[in-house]
């Protein structure tokens, strides 16, 4: 189930037409995922945005969540590959599902040296790169950093 807002809920198909209905209009689509460790879990949250020019800050989006147990990863990159499969799943379902859908996928990853997300970077781009979607990392990876962040802190 794709969550829209605090009542809404789609299921997968109804996702796909209400974001096919956008592709129509010529809305582009982006997709995120972010994760929060939270007691012994991680919460991971892929966010899949389109901007909307009536909706606060001219983005809608839906939401999900999923959680795995902190042992499961090892290290940031382990996570951070998770994240990245998490986004590249959903936007090649997408793609599969809606005829010339124009997909950008966000990584919670940095260009800046100084961050150890930065170490990510060249495997997370490469895999988005091999999957032929363009991409963005921070600061640009606003589905990312931004919608998807919320919901796993909740």
């Amino acid at each position: 189930m794709w969550n829209f807002d605090q009542e809404t809920k789609f299921d997968d198909q109804e996702m796909y037409n209400f974001v096919e209905n956008y592709v129509k209009n010529g809305y582009c689509v982006y997709v995120g995922t972010d994760s929060q460790a939270v007691q012994n879990k991680y919460v991971f949250a892929t966010a899949i945005c389109l901007h909307h020019p009536i909706k606060r800050d001219g983005v809608c989006y839906f939401w999900q969540k999923v959680k795995f147990c902190r042992g499961k990863f090892n290290s940031l990159q382990e996570r951070l590959l998770k994240e990245a499969t998490l986004t590249l799943v959903v936007a090649q379902n997408l793609k599969e599902k809606i005829k010339d859908v124009d997909i950008e996928v966000h990584f919670d990853v940095s260009s800046d040296e100084k961050y150890a997300s930065h170490r990510s970077m060249s495997l997370i781009t490469s895999y988005a790169l091999g999957f032929g979607f363009k991409y963005q990392i921070k600061p640009y990876s606003w589905a990312a950093t931004g919608a998807a962040d919320g919901h796993c802190k909740r």
